[in-house]
């Protein structure tokens, strides 16, 4: 399974930057989250998990999915076949829940492990372990206050627990979204806010 998706997100990758012309490697993520939103938003009610943030970047999605590269029809299709192959493969019952956004970022990204704000992202296998460790079990409520792209919020998703996430970079907040939004009947509460602010304790109390 794994070298199937690798390789569509490398198809993906390619068709973005050299037909899309897409030049920045974040911007190509941006655009493919885009897409498996939007194809979400048609399947399920993905308002359920809205808070103030997440409606925003749902918007900053739907903006992003009208944007006219001046590609050709063939090329436009092409793109949408694979993005709905991936879509259908994240949907499907053979998919294992990994952080998504994760695996994108490490291919369109290459060998890039940090964002703009040196960040560092908790690599799938660690994110796996720390569940494991901390025994997330089904009803159980988790809380990342330091969500980034999701990794650990995934997991505990995973495992059917109930799941909130801050996050304090906008760019990385919106592909923390695309990774909730993209997985049906899983609900989240997120937040962009910095939980050592009065307004990110705060955040966390009322939750």
């Amino acid at each position: 399974m794994m070298s199937e998706l690798n390789d569509l997100l490398k198809d993906i990758n390619h068709i973005l930057q050299f037909d899309y012309n897409i030049r920045d490697r974040y911007d190509r993520v941006f655009y493919t989250a885009s897409l498996l939103v939007g194809l979400s938003e048609k399947d399920y009610d993905v308002s359920a998990m809205d808070t103030p943030d997440v409606s925003r970047v749902r918007q900053l999605f739907m903006n992003e999915r009208q944007k006219d590269y001046g590609v050709t029809d063939d090329v436009k299709k092409n793109l949408t076949d694979k993005i709905n192959q991936l879509y259908n493969f994240v949907n499907s019952d053979n998919w294992q829940g990994i952080d998504l956004m994760g695996m994108m970022s490490s291919q369109f990204v290459s060998n890039k492990g940090k964002s703009d704000n040196g960040q560092v992202f908790t690599p799938h296998h660690i994110a796996q372990l720390m569940a494991d460790v901390i025994d997330i079990k089904s009803g159980d409520v988790v809380l990342d206050a330091a969500a980034g792209d999701g990794a650990l919020l995934t997991e505990a998703l995973n495992k059917n627990a109930e799941t909130s996430g801050i996050e304090i970079d906008s760019k990385v907040f919106t592909l923390l979204v695309a990774n909730m939004l993209i997985r049906k009947g899983n609900w989240s509460r997120l937040y962009k806010s910095d939980m050592l602010t009065d307004e990110g304790k705060q955040i966390v109390h009322q939750l």
